[in-house]
């Protein structure tokens, strides 16, 4: 396969076994294993059938993204989101993203970048999602008092911290509506 003789893959392959002897010479085998040995596997199953299922529903979604590039089945899209998240666990900075994208268009023959652009897309809507839940979930907390004092330590009112944060949310949000009320001026490759 073609993306194993990429030197780039190979180095991100070799940053992440990096990472992972790190991360183990930093904590205490024997303890991990006394703490696997308490966990309750009966709380897996629920919890693997509930990510085959957010899986199943992330698929559908890159199925309706996907469709003007070309029409394909969720169960055609199903294992490619599954590599790309495996691969996501595996490689850094979430190199999963172009895995999904270089092995549908390798199995699929659609443009890798059309590919890549609808992963953009998704990335967009997941951080508006989280805005959304971000600010719905900021009326219960104590939030007024964390930006008052963040603002004051700062020295910039409350409003443009939010306001900057959001803001590469939004501009993304902002782009996107244009380009599905103008799809002429915005040709996907």
């Amino acid at each position: 396969m073609e993306l194993f003789k990429s030197r780039r893959v190979w180095i991100a392959v070799a940053i992440s076994v990096l990472f992972l002897v790190w991360f183990f010479a930093q904590f205490d085998v024997r303890d991990m294993w006394g703490n696997l040995g308490k966990a309750d596997y009966k709380l897996l199953i629920p919890a693997v059938c509930a990510y085959f299922v957010a899986v199943l529903f992330r698929s559908i979604r890159w199925q309706y993204l996907m469709a003007p590039v070309k029409k394909l089945s969720v169960r055609r899209l199903y294992p490619v989101v599954v590599v790309g998240y495996m691969a996501n666990n595996i490689l850094p900075i979430r190199l999963g993203e172009l895995v999904r994208s270089y092995y549908l268009g390798e199995r699929e023959r659609v443009s890798k970048v059309s590919t890549l652009a609808t992963i953009a897309v998704e990335r967009v809507f997941d951080g508006l999602t989280l805005l959304f839940f971000a600010a719905v979930v900021s009326f219960s907390l104590p939030l007024a008092s964390f930006l008052e004092e963040l603002s004051s330590d700062l020295g910039i009112h409350w409003l443009i911290i939010v306001l900057v944060t959001s803001l590469p949310f939004l501009v993304s949000a902002a782009i996107m509506t244009f380009a599905a009320c103008l799809p002429s001026q915005f040709q996907v490759v």
